[in-house]
């Protein structure tokens, strides 16, 4: 655990040791290459990539395209923000990415669960005169 005893024995040894890097910043976290590391990242792993893709998502329901812009602007550009972080962490439980291919569907946000996973077997749709576009769960292209 990161305490400030922690931290202060750290800047001692680093002065004792390391005269040039006495003014080191040690901090219990810290971003790098666009993933933070350190013994208390906790959910700031999450936060900005999930914060991105809602964004995104919000970009994608305004912009009132078809649904096949919008499934290939989603697996382009939002999945593409998660499968990043995802090379190194988990998905948290509570990540939901029920919002954002209700929102590029245009679907009420009513729908069920069990409604929801109805829409991975739309391909068996495609045989008659509508054609609709397949949209893989973010949790398989990870």
């Amino acid at each position: 655990m990161f305490t400030p005893k922690v931290h202060d024995s750290i800047k001692k040894w680093l002065r004792n040791n390391l005269l040039e890097w006495a003014d080191f910043k040690v901090a219990p976290f810290a971003k790098l290459l666009g993933f933070f590391l350190g013994p208390q990242a906790g959910s700031q792993v999450w936060e900005g990539s999930i914060d991105k893709s809602n964004e995104r998502i919000l970009d994608i329901k305004r912009g009132q395209f078809s649904v096949v812009l919008n499934s290939l602007t989603y697996n382009t550009r939002v999945a593409a923000v998660m499968s990043y972080v995802a090379k190194l962490m988990p998905l948290p439980k509570t990540f939901q990415e029920r919002f954002g291919i209700l929102s590029i569907l245009r679907c009420s946000s009513c729908m069920q669960p069990s409604d929801f996973s109805q829409l991975t077997n739309l391909e068996d749709l495609n045989s008659g005169p509508w054609k609709f576009p397949a949209l893989p769960p973010l949790r398989e292209l990870l």
